[in-house]
Protein backbone atom coordinates (compact mmCIF):
# COMPACT_ATOMS: atom_id res chain seq x y z
CA UNK A 1 0.00 0.00 0.00
CA UNK A 2 1.53 3.28 -0.79
CA UNK A 3 2.36 5.95 1.35
CA UNK A 4 0.50 8.71 -0.11
CA UNK A 5 -2.61 7.66 0.93
CA UNK A 6 -1.95 7.86 4.71
CA UNK A 7 -0.75 11.57 4.41
CA UNK A 8 -3.07 14.25 5.22
CA UNK A 9 -5.12 15.60 1.91
CA UNK A 10 -6.24 19.01 1.79
CA UNK A 11 -8.28 20.87 -0.58
CA UNK A 12 -8.84 24.77 -0.95
CA UNK A 13 -12.51 24.48 -2.03
CA UNK A 14 -15.21 21.76 -2.24
CA UNK A 15 -14.48 21.39 -5.84
CA UNK A 16 -11.48 20.35 -5.69
CA UNK A 17 -12.55 17.48 -2.85
CA UNK A 18 -15.15 16.71 -5.16
CA UNK A 19 -12.64 16.34 -8.58
CA UNK A 20 -10.19 14.25 -6.32
CA UNK A 21 -12.99 11.71 -5.12
CA UNK A 22 -14.37 11.25 -9.26
CA UNK A 23 -10.96 10.18 -9.96
CA UNK A 24 -9.35 8.03 -6.45
CA UNK A 25 -10.17 4.70 -5.90
CA UNK A 26 -12.60 3.48 -3.28
CA UNK A 27 -9.57 2.05 -1.32
CA UNK A 28 -7.70 5.48 -1.21
CA UNK A 29 -11.35 7.02 -0.24
CA UNK A 30 -11.51 4.38 2.25
CA UNK A 31 -8.16 4.96 3.43
CA UNK A 32 -8.28 8.93 4.15
CA UNK A 33 -7.97 9.49 7.76
CA UNK A 34 -7.42 13.54 8.24
CA UNK A 35 -8.45 16.30 5.84
CA UNK A 36 -8.29 19.77 5.70
CA UNK A 37 -10.95 21.47 3.29
CA UNK A 38 -11.90 25.31 2.98
CA UNK A 39 -14.97 26.10 1.86
CA UNK A 40 -15.52 28.46 -1.42
CA UNK A 41 -18.22 29.91 -2.88
CA UNK A 42 -19.63 28.55 -5.65
CA UNK A 43 -20.05 29.54 -9.26
CA UNK A 44 -22.89 31.53 -9.88
CA UNK A 45 -22.72 31.82 -13.23
CA UNK A 46 -25.73 29.36 -13.91
CA UNK A 47 -28.00 32.37 -13.25
CA UNK A 48 -26.52 34.42 -15.72
CA UNK A 49 -26.79 32.07 -18.49
CA UNK A 50 -28.63 32.94 -21.89
CA UNK A 51 -32.38 32.67 -21.77
CA UNK A 52 -32.50 30.14 -24.53
CA UNK A 53 -30.48 27.65 -22.29
CA UNK A 54 -32.95 28.12 -19.26
CA UNK A 55 -35.91 26.29 -18.62
CA UNK A 56 -39.18 26.31 -19.88
CA UNK A 57 -41.94 28.68 -18.57
CA UNK A 58 -43.23 25.45 -17.08
CA UNK A 59 -39.98 24.61 -15.06
CA UNK A 60 -38.82 26.56 -12.17
CA UNK A 61 -36.35 29.03 -13.14
CA UNK A 62 -32.99 28.55 -10.72
CA UNK A 63 -32.28 31.18 -8.17
CA UNK A 64 -29.38 31.60 -5.74
CA UNK A 65 -29.81 29.48 -2.85
CA UNK A 66 -30.84 26.48 -5.46
CA UNK A 67 -27.12 26.67 -6.85
CA UNK A 68 -25.79 26.65 -3.06
CA UNK A 69 -28.38 23.59 -2.41
CA UNK A 70 -26.89 21.68 -5.17
CA UNK A 71 -23.28 22.13 -3.96
CA UNK A 72 -24.76 20.97 -0.04
CA UNK A 73 -25.88 18.17 -1.51
CA UNK A 74 -22.53 16.98 -3.30
CA UNK A 75 -20.81 17.69 0.09
CA UNK A 76 -23.31 15.56 1.89
CA UNK A 77 -22.25 12.35 -0.60
CA UNK A 78 -18.94 13.68 -0.41
CA UNK A 79 -19.24 12.86 3.02
CA UNK A 80 -21.06 10.20 3.38
CA UNK A 81 -18.30 8.51 0.69
CA UNK A 82 -15.47 9.74 3.50
CA UNK A 83 -16.44 6.67 5.91
CA UNK A 84 -12.48 6.46 7.05
CA UNK A 85 -12.33 9.93 7.95
CA UNK A 86 -11.24 10.38 11.17
CA UNK A 87 -9.77 14.17 11.57
CA UNK A 88 -11.17 17.11 9.88
CA UNK A 89 -10.40 20.65 9.85
CA UNK A 90 -12.90 22.88 7.99
CA UNK A 91 -12.00 26.60 6.99
CA UNK A 92 -15.13 29.02 6.32
CA UNK A 93 -15.47 31.04 2.94
CA UNK A 94 -13.67 34.17 2.99
CA UNK A 95 -16.44 35.64 1.40
CA UNK A 96 -18.93 36.97 4.03
CA UNK A 97 -22.55 37.05 2.20
CA UNK A 98 -25.86 36.17 4.20
CA UNK A 99 -25.85 33.06 1.11
CA UNK A 100 -22.92 31.87 1.87
CA UNK A 101 -22.94 32.03 5.59
CA UNK A 102 -26.02 30.20 5.44
CA UNK A 103 -24.44 27.67 3.06
CA UNK A 104 -21.14 27.11 5.46
CA UNK A 105 -23.20 26.72 8.38
CA UNK A 106 -25.26 24.11 6.63
CA UNK A 107 -21.62 22.50 5.52
CA UNK A 108 -21.10 22.27 9.35
CA UNK A 109 -24.59 20.53 9.83
CA UNK A 110 -23.96 18.24 7.42
CA UNK A 111 -20.71 17.19 8.45
CA UNK A 112 -22.11 16.81 11.78
CA UNK A 113 -24.78 14.03 10.95
CA UNK A 114 -22.48 12.54 8.17
CA UNK A 115 -18.97 12.19 9.97
CA UNK A 116 -20.09 10.30 13.68
CA UNK A 117 -16.87 8.80 13.21
CA UNK A 118 -14.29 11.76 13.46
CA UNK A 119 -12.19 12.04 16.32
CA UNK A 120 -11.54 15.62 16.14
CA UNK A 121 -13.45 18.67 14.03
CA UNK A 122 -11.23 21.22 13.83
CA UNK A 123 -13.22 24.55 12.36
CA UNK A 124 -10.99 27.39 12.12
CA UNK A 125 -13.39 30.38 12.44
CA UNK A 126 -13.72 33.49 14.64
CA UNK A 127 -17.52 33.11 14.97
CA UNK A 128 -19.40 31.13 17.23
CA UNK A 129 -20.78 28.73 15.25
CA UNK A 130 -21.32 26.46 17.80
CA UNK A 131 -24.86 28.24 18.66
CA UNK A 132 -25.98 28.29 14.75
CA UNK A 133 -24.87 24.27 14.38
CA UNK A 134 -26.51 22.47 17.13
CA UNK A 135 -25.33 19.02 15.76
CA UNK A 136 -21.50 19.62 17.02
CA UNK A 137 -22.56 19.21 20.05
CA UNK A 138 -22.86 15.47 19.01
CA UNK A 139 -18.60 15.06 18.22
CA UNK A 140 -16.76 13.25 19.97
CA UNK A 141 -14.26 16.32 19.80
CA UNK A 142 -14.49 20.24 18.26
CA UNK A 143 -11.73 22.60 18.32
CA UNK A 144 -13.04 26.21 17.61
CA UNK A 145 -9.40 27.74 16.96
CA UNK A 146 -10.73 31.18 16.38
CA UNK A 147 -11.79 31.00 19.98
CA UNK A 148 -8.67 28.26 21.27
CA UNK A 149 -12.08 26.43 23.05
CA UNK A 150 -12.29 22.81 22.86
CA UNK A 151 -14.84 20.39 24.61
CA UNK A 152 -14.76 17.01 25.23
CA UNK A 153 -18.15 15.29 25.81
CA UNK A 154 -18.37 12.17 28.23
CA UNK A 155 -21.25 10.22 28.41
CA UNK A 156 -21.89 8.16 31.47
CA UNK A 157 -24.99 6.14 31.82
CA UNK A 158 -27.77 9.11 31.20
CA UNK A 159 -25.29 11.95 32.56
CA UNK A 160 -23.43 13.93 30.27
CA UNK A 161 -20.33 15.88 31.27
CA UNK A 162 -18.53 18.50 29.38
CA UNK A 163 -15.29 19.68 30.22
CA UNK A 164 -12.95 22.38 28.68
CA UNK A 165 -9.27 20.41 27.61
CA UNK A 166 -6.65 21.80 26.32
CA UNK A 167 -5.34 19.28 23.89
CA UNK A 168 -5.19 19.63 20.38
CA UNK A 169 -6.15 17.31 18.12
Amino acid sequence: MPTTEKLPKSFSSQAKLYTWLLRASDSEIKRLKVLTLRLTDIDLTPLFEDTSSRPSAGEPRRNAWSLYQQDLAKLDRAMQALTGLTDLTIMPPEQRTALVRGMYLTALGIVAGRCKGLRCLTVRDEEGVREHVPGLKGLAKVVLEGKEVVVKKEVKSVVVKVEVDEDEC
